[in-house]
């Protein structure tokens, strides 16, 4: 919904002063009758009737929690997600938690990381030359679904 400018609001005023009612005054304005009333309960206890601000003012996990949770992590780094919830004391959910680490750019890996190791094969093609493939200790075997099928009278 569009916010109406300040000007609108002081005319809601200045037509109630005038006698009209808050249908009328809404007619007038086209806006809704809800909002002409609204605008009358925030004059009638004082609040300013500048329009509020629409920025969102809350503030990530990672923002309000960084430093604290950068030190759980620094102080014991095989830690959970579970268990950084519980020791900080946090009122939110694990998914946020996860969320807050990756803008930290932090990892709960237990372990290092290390490049895979090259694997080694356990035997070499050297050992393999002048030999025939497949070795010959590998029974040649025919199966009853491979011979030709004997024919049929």
């Amino acid at each position: 919904m569009k916010t109406l400018p300040i000007e609108y609001r002081h005319r809601v005023l200045a037509l109630t002063q005038d006698g009209y009612s808050s249908s009328e005054i809404a007619e007038l304005l086209d806006v809704s009758a809800a909002w002409v009333r609204s605008i009358k309960r925030l004059h009638a206890s004082g609040e300013p009737l500048a329009p509020k601000s629409r920025v969102n003012h809350r503030r990530s996990l990672a923002q309000r929690e960084g430093e604290r949770i950068r030190a759980q992590v620094a102080a014991k780094p095989g830690t959970t997600l579970e268990d950084l919830k519980r020791d900080l004391g946090l009122k939110t959910s694990i998914s946020n938690i996860w969320y807050a680490l990756r803008d930290l750019k932090i990892s709960l890996k237990k372990s290092p990381w290390r490049p895979p190791s090259v694997s080694v094969p356990t035997w070499s093609l050297i050992e393999l030359a002048g030999k025939s493939w497949p070795p010959e200790s590998t029974p040649v075997v025919s199966y009853s679904s491979t011979k030709p099928s004997a024919r049929r009278r």
